[in-house]
């Protein structure tokens, strides 16, 4: 009988990337090929199709039976080596689960600074406001277009003609 696995995929050449949960159906899929193809599905490669998937060791895996339950991989195309952060600041989880998967993901967002759940109830102009703008003072905009409330635009005087 077919078993579902969930692994979380980070995509490689992309250092923002927060990694993919990709969640297999049957288990195992008929060849390490049509692992790639479903992986490739939820995390596209930087460059070309998936050429292989990668442990926290930088090591390719090269058959199914490597492939653990809840485990963390890094999904490689034709780019370069250049995992994200964020692929190795997860621990191995202890009992393979989704809720392992997200918890990961959630902590890892908040050691970075921005955390998933503030930021679905922000508005969309809250990263324009600092702490600063709530005080007294303004922040000076530069090059922001003269408005007709402010009195009529000054020019500078005009620069004396060479002789």
């Amino acid at each position: 009988m077919p078993r579902t696995m969930v692994i979380l995929l980070f995509r490689n050449g992309d250092r923002l990337h927060s990694g993919e949960t990709l969640f297999i159906k049957r288990w195992p899929p008929p060849t390490m090929k049509d692992l790639l193809l479903q992986a490739e599905q939820v995390c596209r490669p930087v460059i070309g199709p998936a050429r292989g998937l990668y442990t926290h060791d930088i090591v390719r895996l090269r058959s199914l039976d490597e492939v653990e339950p809840g485990g963390i991989y890094l999904l490689r195309g034709f780019e370069e080596f250049d995992p994200p952060r964020q692929f190795f600041c997860h621990d191995k989880p202890k009992v393979p689960s989704l809720r392992n998967l997200m918890k990961a993901k959630e902590t890892v967002k908040e050691e970075e600074g921005t955390n998933p759940r503030q930021l679905q109830g922000a508005s969309p102009h809250a990263s324009h406001y600092s702490s600063q703008s709530s005080s007294a003072q303004r922040i000076p905009q530069l090059d922001s277009p003269p408005w007709p409330s402010l009195g009529p635009v000054k020019l500078p005087p005009a620069p004396q003609k060479w002789q």
